[in-house]
């Protein structure tokens, strides 16, 4: 919540990009994200085989809802790709489209408090049911 302070739309943006630098640092530096400590988390946000890879899905998803409209249309349009892989069986699949779902409702939170919407306890309740 520290990084999510309430502010400007700016604010909002910087920590969206914040967000998507962070997953693509993953990516160039090969970092195994299955590895990643998944501890706290709701089990069908990681389990059959996803692990540590939540984290690229939430941050992507989160990054979008924050940046507004045209981030809300990427996060749909990739999030198909899970679907359409999710809808052939692939059980990893189903667990990304509960990541993506998850990091959508994040962002979606996380907008709100930066608008002063919400306060900070609500959102961190929010934050919890969601991702706890």
């Amino acid at each position: 919540m520290k990084l999510a302070q309430p502010g400007s739309i700016v604010a909002r943006y910087r920590l969206g990009v914040g967000l998507l630098y962070r997953k693509f640092q993953h990516i160039k530096k090969r970092i195994k994200s299955r590895h990643l400590p998944t501890t706290g988390f709701r089990d069908d946000l990681w389990k059959d085989g996803q692990e540590g890879q939540m984290y690229r899905h939430l941050y992507f998803h989160m990054a979008c809802y924050l940046m507004g409209p045209l981030g809300w249309l990427l996060s749909w349009f990739i999030g198909l790709t899970d679907i359409k892989q999710a809808s052939s069986g692939r059980l990893e699949s189903a667990s990304e489209v509960r990541d993506n779902i998850a990091g959508r409702e994040c962002g979606r939170i996380l907008t709100a408090y930066m608008k002063r919407r919400i306060d900070e306890r609500t959102a961190r309740a929010q934050l919890r049911r969601v991702l706890g």
